[in-house]
Parts: structure tokens; C-alpha cells; sequence
């Protein structure tokens, strides 16, 4: 075989190991940093949630191990933004959250991925539901800051009725995210609450009738 013949079946050999080594590359599930609204989030960091809808604010609180949940007042800046201050809560009513209620939770946030980008548009975020007049907001806290990690905007349900679009605080981005979010993440206060807890407080008032 001549040195021309091998020195070009070299060089196509190459060629091929590229595309395939760059197939590879492409069919690989993108980072989790690229992919994730909170990419170096643990569920352990977490140590508070303020869920607001409308005028409805409720805090989920880790207090020696165990969530308490509380109706707070609701606060806006002046841009309409939520006021992500962990402290600023004037609690009405403080009880023991539901610890699966609030684990789903969680779960949620800390792997929620984006989906197809829908719109980078600011004009457009009205209509997902995601600006600062519709939708829930979701302020996370952890341990590491008393300001919140990220506030994330949950707007309407899509086309499939299982999905969401979602909205990270300081980014045009709005996302479609799986996984029926407005399930788990929601502002009532009785659906947070620890249902042994009310379900005996319903018991004793029914039984003073």
C-alpha cells in the first residue's frame, strides 16, 4: 500500500471519529447549570418558601427541623416585584405544614428544568402570566443568605395541562416547565397546613356543635 493511499485513509479515519466523537457530544443531555433555574440548589440549603398569589402570602418556615407554615402580608416593590425578604413577614396565623405537602415542594424546585423557551420578549409576559401582576411567586431562601436565592414566577397552564410557564426574577426568559407545578405550589394556607392537625380541629369544632 503506498504512503499516499494509507496517508489518506488516515486522514479519512479521522474525519469519521470527529463526526462520530461530535454525534456523541450533541446526543448527550445538556449541564445541569444550562438546564436548571437553580443549578447548584440542594434541598437541604433550602430553609424558607414565601408563595404569593395576588394579595395571598403564605411562608414556609424550617424551624428546629420541622416546617411551620404562616399567612403573611403580601409586599411589592415599585416595579410590582415581590419583596423577597425572608424576615419581613408579619405572620397572622403560624402552624405546622404538612412535611409531604412541603417535600413535593421542594422537589420540585430544586429540579425544575427549563423546557422550550417561549418567548425572550418582556411585552410577551403578560400573556404567560409570568410579569409582575399575574401568576405565583415563588421567593426560595436558603441558609446561606438572608435574601432570597431566586424568585421564580409561575404563570398559566400550557396547551398540555400539565405544564407551566415559568419565569426566573431578572430574566426575560419565559419557560414551558412539566410536571403540573400549580399542583404543589400554591398560596391557601389550609393546603399546607399538617392534616392530622386540621383534621382534628375540624373534629373538635364539629363536636361542640
Amino acid at each position: 500500500m503506498s504512503k499516499k493511499l494509507t496517508a489518506g485513509l488516515l486522514a479519512l479515519a479521522l474525519v469519521i471519529a470527529v463526526f462520530i466523537t461530535a454525534g456523541k457530544l450533541d446526543s448527550r443531555s445538556p449541564a445541569d447549570y444550562k438546564t436548571k433555574f437553580f443549578p447548584h440548589l440542594e434541598e437541604r440549603s433550602i430553609t424558607a418558601l414565601i408563595i404569593t398569589e395576588g394579595e395571598t402570602s403564605v411562608k414556609l418556615d424550617k424551624k428546629e427541623g420541622a416546617w411551620m407554615v404562616s399567612k403573611v402580608n403580601s409586599a411589592q416593590d415599585e416595579q410590582g416585584n415581590f419583596a423577597a425578604s425572608a424576615d419581613r413577614a408579619d405572620e397572622e396565623i403560624s402552624c405546622k405544614a404538612d412535611s409531604a405537602s412541603v417535600q413535593i415542594a421542594i422537589e420540585k424546585i430544586v429540579s425544575m428544568k427549563k423546557g422550550d423557551l417561549v418567548s425572550d420578549n418582556p411585552a410577551n409576559q403578560s400573556t404567560f402570566e409570568v410579569d409582575s401582576a399575574n401568576g405565583i411567586s415563588v421567593a426560595v431562601f436558603t441558609s446561606n443568605s438572608g435574601s432570597a436565592a431566586g424568585i421564580l414566577r409561575i404563570g398559566k397552564t400550557g396547551a398540555d395541562w400539565n405544564s407551566n410557564y415559568v419565569r426566573l426574577m431578572g430574566s426575560n426568559s419565559v419557560y414551558s416547565v412539566g410536571g403540573g407545578l400549580r399542583y404543589s405550589i400554591f398560596s391557601d394556607i389550609e393546603k399546607w397546613r399538617e392534616k392530622e392537625v386540621a383534621q382534628e380541629e375540624r373534629e373538635t369544632v364539629e363536636g361542640s356543635d
